[in-house]
């Protein structure tokens, strides 16, 4: 299969992959099908990825996890799997792609809508991507989320003092004119915040049996080394690589039953 490794820590079902200028997307086998991780794994997983992860979220933290692991000799784990790989093993990108929430007037007199506070921290949900259909009138406001769930809520008309939330974001806005009415639609994505070493002291914490599982206890490759790296390698991209090729390798096992 090609994109083994990275195929198995995405986890969905190939047949619905989005099309190739998805962000950050790359090549799925489309016969692959998602493998049940209910337990330890979602338990590692939901740290990685975030517990309610989008597919820009799981892309996002693919780039950085095949980057490290093509960047050391734990590449060869990965081309043990199956060499065929259709991806640059690079998160360059990451950096220069232009996150955030951006606001479009689709009704009414013309109107300007002001972002106000800080992007929430999205990692622990794992929601990158936001939309929200926004209906001004003098009397209220009704934003209503679609992505990444339906929500609908009523406001008293934004005003500085007092913005109208964008759930999820961390974000609010306000309008210029509340006078009038007017409709917006406020989409875009969200960066994560999360570093690689704050995953991996996440990790840690998640307790001795669930690490047992993953790593197991005996001496049977490669479960030895990747633990040894897990709990002896100074570097962070070791410890991450260590238990990113773990979980590879205990999906692998399920899916082949």
């Amino acid at each position: 299969m090609f994109n083994h490794v990275r195929t198995l820590l995405l986890n969905q079902d190939g047949a619905n992959s989005p099309t190739k200028e998805f962000f950050a997307e790359e090549l799925v086998p489309p016969e692959y099908v998602a493998v049940d991780t209910t337990g330890y794994l979602d338990t590692v997983l939901n740290i990685l990825f975030g517990a309610n992860s989008d597919r820009a979220m799981r892309n996002y933290r693919l780039r950085q996890f095949m980057s490290i692991l093509h960047a050391t000799e734990l590449e060869k784990h990965v081309m043990e799997f199956d060499p065929r790989i259709t991806y640059k093993a690079t998160d360059r990108d990451l950096i220069t792609y232009q996150y955030g929430l951006f606001a479009t007037q689709t009704q009414g007199t013309s109107n300007n809508l002001l972002f106000t506070g800080e992007q929430a921290v999205i990692d622990a949900l794992g929601t990158m991507d936001f939309m929200f259909v926004i209906d001004v009138s003098p009397a209220s406001t009704i934003v209503r989320r679609h992505i990444p769930t339906a929500r609908e809520k009523s406001y008293d008309p934004p005003t500085l003092q007092s913005p109208v939330p964008l759930s999820g974001t961390g974000f609010g806005f306000s309008l210029t004119n509340n006078v009038s009415k007017s409709q917006f639609v406020v989409e875009g994505r969200l960066q994560p915040q999360w570093c690689l070493g704050s995953i991996v002291a996440m990790l840690r914490n998640i307790g001795e049996p669930v690490l047992i599982q993953i790593f197991g206890l005996g001496d049977d490759e490669p479960y030895v080394t990747l633990r040894n790296l897990w709990q002896r390698h100074p570097e962070t991209a070791y410890q991450l690589g260590a238990i990113l090729l773990a979980v590879a390798y205990r999906m692998e096992r399920l899916r082949n039953g």
